[in-house]
């Protein structure tokens, strides 16, 4: 067999994830659980538009649900959900998995997701110094919409033999148990998809052993890196009566078995390569204006660091004025989270620093940062991945952050530096990257520098080994050992192992 044919077989793919759906789970359904939904419907003038949302979750789910053809439930999101049924066949031009959509009131969105996941769980969660704000009212919220969701799977998992669950994220953690409760032969995950803080600073919670007594509901959690397993084992083991097992990790009570596990996800590598992808106007008129360009993606959010970025390339460009007019910054700036206060004022603040920075700086026309908000789609975040010289994440703490693995598997030039905080769980993982501490306005500014000075056989060789990496653990790889350290859970002591990747 040759090396290609080689590499080929060993690279996880979407039939390869179906093949081994089948043969680890050959007469189970799958059924996944988010909030996010992976397809919302917005009305635009007198049309109904579907619009794939800005996560890094859907992204990495989607390809389970296509080789499963399963059933997807999910908070209604889009202003025109309720009009296009609470059942839909996706993807739309061709039928694979059906989403079933929870719609909920806005005062039970304003609880359960305004308040409590993202006002409490969200920043509780991140040790970005962001005061979690813990409100009676929300928590009351929270598990009520819990047990909303909990009572729509229980509908969908009725004639299911043995189904298998796969709960996602913060948002649920209570519907594990929930579930369990009705049906103790369901297989349930839950993956977790933000960090876990230490044992002292989630004993803040008012509600900690109620949210970890839902978590234990599963047969098994999982988190991006170890260090968050470990985080989370001995907040367990701090807070609930239970027996820590450290090697294999796992959470021991007599009722159940709770392993845990560091699953970190990737990106589905095929979405990213490719015919090239023809670059927005825009960027063509931006790339045509300037020798260089570095780029950053982000949701307007505090974890995320942009003031402290924008503050940093006006240190670059204070370090090195030579690079004046030969370099644009482009900030692409999604909208987040409006309906909380927190996140309009960080919104505001990010729109101030960039255009007080833009002033300061201006030179004859030029100015440094190009900030856009809005939500790209797909091929055009694409076309600027693969036209940047340098793509910068400098999030202040990440669960994993997908960015940076999308610019490394977009860059099948082989060129092309990634600046990545060494606080986002990626940083394990893309080590060939240029790792800063984003807290650190100097050491950013002189990654950049860094970047841009750097020879070109030292970009393509950094850049080749994390292309090497994120090709291996990609998204579809990521699914499967989710899903085989799920059926793994089944197995007794001893007996034949299941199939894994």
């Amino acid at each position: 067999m040759s090396a290609v044919a080689s590499r080929a077989e060993r690279t996880w793919t979407a039939a390869r994830l179906k093949r081994f759906i089948e043969r680890a789970f050959p007469r189970q359904s799958i059924f996944i659980v988010s909030d996010s939904e992976p397809v919302r419907h917005v009305r635009e003038a007198q049309a109904v538009r579907s619009v794939r949302p800005a996560s890094g979750l859907v992204t990495a789910l989607e390809p389970i649900a296509l080789a499963s053809s399963g059933v997807w439930v999910a908070r209604a999101s889009g202003d025109a959900d309720q009009a296009t049924g609470e059942r839909v066949d996706l993807p739309e031009d061709d039928p694979t998995y059906t989403l079933r959509r929870i719609h909920l009131d806005p005062a039970e969105v304003a609880g359960y997701y305004q308040g409590f996941s993202n006002q409490a769980l969200w920043p509780l969660c991140h040790m970005v110094h962001e005061r979690p704000v813990l409100r009676h009212d929300d928590w009351d919220r929270y598990q009520a919409v819990n047990a909303t969701f909990a009572g729509v799977v229980l509908e969908e998992i009725e004639k299911a033999e043995a189904p298998v669950i796969l709960v996602q994220d913060y948002h649920l953690a209570l519907l594990p148990a929930l579930v369990r409760r009705e049906r103790p032969d369901a297989r349930i995950a839950l993956f977790w998809h933000i960090p876990w803080p230490n044992a002292e600073t989630f004993s803040i919670c008012p509600w900690q052993e109620e949210i970890l007594l839902g978590m234990l509901g599963a047969d098994l959690i999982g988190f991006h890196t170890p260090q968050f397993c470990h985080n989370f084992l001995a907040t367990v083991g701090r807070a609930v009566a239970a027996r820590i097992a450290w090697s294999p990790p796992a959470v021991v009570r007599p009722q159940r078995v709770t392993r845990v596990r560091a699953l970190p996800i990737g990106v589905p590598l095929d979405e990213a390569v490719g015919r090239g992808p023809r670059p927005p106007a825009f960027l063509t008129e931006l790339r045509s204006s300037v020798e260089l360009l570095g780029l950053g993606v982000d949701r307007i959010d505090y974890t995320k660091g942009l003031p402290e970025r924008l503050h940093a390339i006006r240190r670059f460009f204070e370090r090195c004025p030579e690079y004046r007019r030969r370099l644009v910054f482009l900030q692409i700036a999604v909208p987040s989270r409006d309906a909380i206060a927190r996140y309009r004022q960080l919104r505001a603040e990010v729109q101030d620093t960039a255009r007080r920075i833009n002033a300061e700086q201006e030179d004859r026309g030029w100015q440094p940062i190009v900030y856009l908000e809005g939500c790209l789609d797909r091929s055009e975040l694409l076309a600027c991945y693969r036209t940047a010289d340098f793509c910068l994440v400098s999030s202040l703490q990440d669960g994993m952050n997908l960015v940076a693995k999308e610019f490394v598997a977009s860059r099948d030039d082989g060129d092309g530096v990634l600046i990545l905080s060494r606080f986002a769980g990626a940083a394990r993982e893309l080590s060939a990257a240029l790792l800063i501490n984003p807290y650190d306005v100097e050491d950013t500014a002189r990654a950049i520098q860094d970047a841009l000075e750097m020879a070109a056989d030292e970009r393509r060789r950094r850049m080749g080994r994390m292309r090497a990496h994120v090709r291996r653990h990609n998204a579809y790889r990521w699914a499967a050992r989710l899903l085989a350290a799920l059926a793994r859970t089944g197995d007794r002591p001893g007996g034949p192992p299941r199939p894994g990747p």
